[in-house]
Parts: structure tokens; sequence; C-alpha cells
């Protein structure tokens, strides 16, 4: 289970359980396309990463990213398909010793450290104030 590799805007498949999923007692979860936002460190000095979902589907009242056509290449989604990174939930899963990610992730590509930057920026501030929720998927 070595994930020191992923970088963060790494877009890979991950087990991402939706708020959705999780507040109806779901633990489990298929391969989804999601992206590595940022790596951080939890008070107790876990290291986790922070995921969040990419889709080609708005959620009705939710909070999300249009992915453009270049981004959509560099990060290996098809150009052609419609494409959110979505900023109201997330993931959360420690990088050494996940329970839900099997061996090394298949990073299909990486967004660009410009959009990377929209991404992790608007993420940060919905968190401050409380308008992304985050799903821990430590167990």
């Amino acid at each position: 289970m070595k994930n020191e590799g992923l970088k963060q805007g790494d877009v890979f498949y991950f087990p991402y359980l939706w708020k959705r999923q999780a507040d109806k007692g779901i633990t489990d979860s298929k391969e989804r396309t999601c992206c590595l936002a940022f790596k951080s460190t939890s008070p107790s000095g876990q290291r986790f990463l922070v995921i969040v979902p990419v889709s080609d589907q708005k959620t009705e009242g939710g909070n999300f990213m249009e992915i453009t056509e270049f981004e959509k290449r560099q990060a290996g989604l098809d150009p052609a398909r419609p494409a959110f990174v979505h900023l109201d939930e997330f993931n959360f899963d420690p990088v050494k010793g996940s329970f839900v990610r099997k061996g090394n992730p298949v990073v299909l590509g990486r967004f660009s450290r410009d959009f990377l930057e929209q991404i992790t920026g608007a993420l940060a501030a919905n968190i401050k104030l409380k308008s992304s929720t985050g799903i821990d998927r430590r167990s």
C-alpha cells in the first residue's frame, strides 16, 4: 500500500465515498475518478490525503468547478465529455495503512499547477466556511 508516489494534482481511480452514501451508512464504494487536492497532517501527526471527486455530472445545489478541455487532456480524461471537480465534499485517507486503497493507484494524468491552485483555493475556502464535508476513510 505504498502511496507516497501520489502527487498533488494527480487524477486517479479511488473508491470515493459520496457524502450521500456515507449518510446512509454505506462504507464501500466503486472506483471513481478523483484528484489528490493535497496532503495534510492531523493534529495527532498522521499524514493523510485529501481527495476530491471528478464527475461528468453536476449535483443540484452543489459546488463544483468545470474542467476545461485542456485540463481534461492533461488529466487523462476524455476531452469530449463534460467533467467537474466537486468542491462541496472530499474524502480523507491515510497516506500509510489505507483500508480502502489497494496497491498503487492508477494515475491517469495530472492537472496543471494553475488549475490545481484554483481547486485547492476554492476547497480551502469551502472548508473554512464549513460548506465542504470531509468523509473519513481511515477505518
